[in-house]
């Protein structure tokens, strides 16, 4: 199985872990490294100027430096990741349709949350393969 790199963002801190919790019990296998950030600009920064890549980005919407703004950047870039937004506000969704891969409310369901992360290993698999010779 692949590994994935993860980011969650998200400015409140116990929002922050609780996102990060509900990845770690969807991720039994340990197939996903994750990063967190409480701030949009820093996970920008380290995207761009240290050129990290994430292949799943859990954004908050309502932050200091907007989420909606920061997936757009993200979008424009050549290799960018799979953007689930996570966010407590409903008005957000049609807002996000075209951006966003998925559009997740908190507090996080836990079957709903499955079912986008079911969906994101699904697309990510699509894009990898595995060579064997001898």
């Amino acid at each position: 199985m692949a590994r994935y790199r993860i980011a969650v963002c998200d400015d409140e801190p116990s929002e922050l872990e609780d996102i990060v919790q509900i990845v770690r019990r969807y991720d039994v296998h340990g197939d996903f490294d994750i990063e967190n950030y409480t701030d949009g600009a820093a996970l920008l920064s380290d995207l761009q100027l240290k050129k990290k890549f994430f292949d799943l980005l859990l954004l908050d919407i309502e932050m200091p430096s907007n989420g909606f703004q920061l997936a757009q950047t993200l979008t424009q870039m050549e290799k960018h990741p799979l953007v689930i937004f996570v966010t407590k506000r409903h008005e957000y969704a049609v807002q996000g349709y075209g951006i966003a891969f998925r559009y997740l409310v908190k507090p996080l369901d836990e079957s709903l949350f499955t079912a986008a992360m079911d969906a994101v290993v699904q697309e990510l698999n699509s894009k990898h393969f595995t060579v064997e010779y001898e």
